[in-house]
Formats: C-alpha cells, structure tokens, sequence
C-alpha cells in the first residue's frame, strides 16, 4: 500500500526484482489524481521496471457526472474528490504504454450474475453505463 501523498514510490518499489515478470495492478486510484500525477507514477514505474503490464481501472468524467453524483459527494464529505478526465487512458499513452485489453465493469457485473441477456438492452438505455467505467491491461511499448 502507499499513500501517494506522502510515500515515495521509488523507494516502496526498490526490492522488487526487476527482471521478473511483473504486473502492477491500480485499482481504485486513478479517478482520485490528476493526469499529471498518473503520468508521474507510470514515469517511476517505467524507470523501475522498465518491461511490465499495468491493469487499472478507468473512469471518465461523464460516467461520474451520469452515475456517481451521489458517491461523489459522499467522497468529498470524507475529504478526497474523484478527478477523472475525458480520456483516462490518454497518461498511459502518453507515459508509452499499448493497451491490450479493456473489460466493461457493468458488462462483466451483468454476466457474473447470468444477465448477459440483458446487456443489449442496457447499451440501448444507457451506453455511458459500459464505457464510462472499465478495466483495461497495459504493457509498456
């Protein structure tokens, strides 16, 4: 765990063995910081691992603004505000990552509980549902 606020990556990440197979997972991080700060995290872990896969999950500000209001403003009751941009896998582009796969969370959350049926028609009714909030793998290009 690290608090990015005050912890230093570089230094939470210097035992890591640099020439195994290594996968960095960010989950429930990046709609908390800004671009600039993401693009600085990938940055460190480029330079500390320079082959490896990053699996994040992204949301946009339109899914946010769609469905989250009300978990939005119960974050910032608690102090931390949700941040997520336009284009949240554009910091991984621009740090030199390739995504490789991308996963639709209410998609999988429907076909986990045997709704698949019921996808079509929720893309119908509400397209932002399964674009707005996913699971994508990066590698470093």
């Amino acid at each position: 765990a690290i608090d990015f606020e005050t912890d230093s990556l570089s230094e939470k990440l210097q035992p890591l063995e640099r020439a195994a197979p290594t996968v960095f997972v960010i989950e429930g991080v990046t709609m908390y910081i800004s671009a600039e700060s993401l693009r600085l995290t990938l940055g460190t872990l480029r330079s500390l691992v320079p082959v490896h896969q990053v699996i994040a999950d992204l949301m946009t500000r339109d899914f946010i603004d769609r469905y989250g209001k009300t978990i939005k403003r119960a974050i910032a009751q608690l102090g931390a505000n949700m941040i997520p941009g336009e284009q949240p896998a554009r910091p991984f582009e621009q740090a030199g990552y390739r995504q490789i796969s991308s996963r639709e969370i209410a998609d999988a959350a429907l076909r986990y509980r045997s709704l698949g049926w019921l996808v079509p028609i929720a893309r119908l009714l509400a397209g932002g549902l399964f674009s707005g909030y996913t699971v994508r793998v990066f590698e470093t290009a």
